[in-house]
């Protein structure tokens, strides 16, 4: 199988859209020969904050300089610009020979099933795939972020060393329940038995979840309840200085938000069997390196072109926070473009204020929103419709205006790609991946 024929495969799958539970991953696995119960853990849920709460725990593994032969694997999604970035090993995207062999050994597995459990799913041969290769690499820890919920997501037939919830929000309420509380019960179900579990939830209802099931696990409870403001917000070295506990850390990563996300990083950590644990210093040091695109990135400062995928509530409006941190008082240029599935109506009531125009965009996904559907959100300011954001770049990257990209991750890749930051085969190859509805 070639690389092209992998993602072709996947395509197909992914067109057949996502089924939540985990019979089939657990016979994928152990058709695979158990791959899981050579690795370790360190399993993330939540609403937003997940993804940079992973790549903060993977950096301080990574820094650690672990003994030769050692090495830390880093599952995400989803993917910005190819694939191949949920799966890495020692921040190295798997390659796509790898890609290709391992999900065609995969697929071998898969023919082993019962055929009443029907057909994997494209996150269930991802997940696989990933179980499958660092397991092969003899990857000695693991970062894994589930995909969607938690309870039933593909990723939770693992027993992490430590769990962590980084936040409960509205989101995704079609398949993880109309509430926040029906939301929490799902992300808690990464929660295992007498396992230490972190948590930045700080939402009423969804945290009494939370704390309910860790004490019905007896699984020792961290909660994240404090975080020291931002010390200083500026972009004179691209990065954030915040106080966490005793110790202050430069962060790669923008926005107040990312300090929780930071502090949930480090008390997970402080909980694996490390020794020596993390110092400080070597915390300080990944932390200042940590790369991960596409949340609240500068693209250029003077003046500002700020992407952020931001899609709902919770995540906008930590955008616009570290927008008016960074800037104050000065509006933007919004361009907005999002899925079908998110509530324009309540991005809009929080980006308004911060913005002086509107340009509303078609982000590049058969999922996306119909621009002249969003129109009415925005009125009130002046409102301009563009095809998309490729037609749109030529202006933005001679614009003398602050500029705010936001609303989608699709629409954070498209701005990516277009400023240079992803390679542009890979991204025409990623377009075989033709996203289904709620395909994660």
């Amino acid at each position: 199988m070639t690389y092209r024929e992998a993602l072709d495969t996947l395509g197909r799958c992914r067109r057949l859209g996502m089924k939540l539970g985990l019979e089939k991953m657990e016979a994928l696995a152990a058709a695979l020969g158990h791959p899981q119960t050579r690795l370790r853990f360190l399993h993330i849920a939540g609403t937003n904050g997940k993804g940079s709460t992973a790549a903060f725990c993977d950096a301080a593994l990574r820094q650690r300089g672990l003994p030769i032969g050692q090495k830390t694997g880093l599952f995400t999604s989803p993917h910005l610009a190819t694939v191949r970035e949920r799966i890495r090993i020692d921040g190295t995207a798997i390659s796509r020979e790898d890609f290709a062999t391992g999900l065609s050994e995969v697929l071998a597995a898969a023919q082993q099933l019962p055929e009443s459990l029907g057909e994997p799913t494209f996150f269930e041969l991802l997940t696989a795939l990933a179980l499958h290769h660092f397991a092969q690499n003899q990857v000695t820890w693991v970062v894994w972020e589930t995909g969607l919920g938690g309870r039933l997501d593909s990723t939770n037939l693992v027993t992490p060393a430590v769990s962590i919830i980084t936040n409960i929000a509205a989101d995704h309420q079609e398949f993880l329940g109309p509430d926040l509380s029906s939301i929490a019960r799902e992300k808690a179900g990464i929660i295992k038995p007498t396992l230490p579990v972190v948590t930045a939830v700080t939402a009423p209802e969804a945290l009494a979840v939370i704390r309910a099931t860790a004490k019905e696990q007896n699984s020792p409870l961290h909660e994240i309840d404090s975080v020291a403001p931002v010390i200083d917000l500026g972009p004179e070295d691209g990065r954030q200085k915040v106080r966490i506990g005793n110790h202050e850390y430069g962060l790669a990563l923008l926005g107040a938000h990312q300090a929780r996300n930071a502090a949930c990083a480090i008390t997970a950590l402080s909980l694996l069997s490390l020794n020596p644990p993390l110092s400080p210093s070597e915390l300080a040091s990944a932390f200042a390196q940590v790369d991960w695109p596409g949340r609240f990135q500068p693209l250029r400062w003077n003046p500002p072109l700020i992407v952020d995928g931001g899609h709902n509530s919770d995540g906008i409006a930590a955008a616009v926070a570290a927008w008016k941190a960074l800037f104050g008082t000065t509006t933007c240029h919004l361009v907005y473009g999002t899925l079908g599935d998110k509530d324009a109506a309540a991005a809009a009531c929080l980006l308004l204020p911060l913005a002086h125009r509107v340009t509303l965009v078609r982000p590049a996904s058969d999922r996306a929103s119909d621009p002249v559907r969003l129109a009415p959100f925005f009125t009130p300011l002046p409102v301009t419709l563009d095809p998309s954001l490729p037609d749109l770049w030529p202006t933005l990257e001679t614009s003398t205006e602050p500029t705010l990209i936001i609303g989608s991750l699709v629409l954070a890749g498209d701005a990516l790609r277009l400023a240079g930051k992803t390679e542009e085969e890979e991204v025409q190859l990623n377009e075989l991946l033709s996203p289904a509805p709620s395909a994660h």
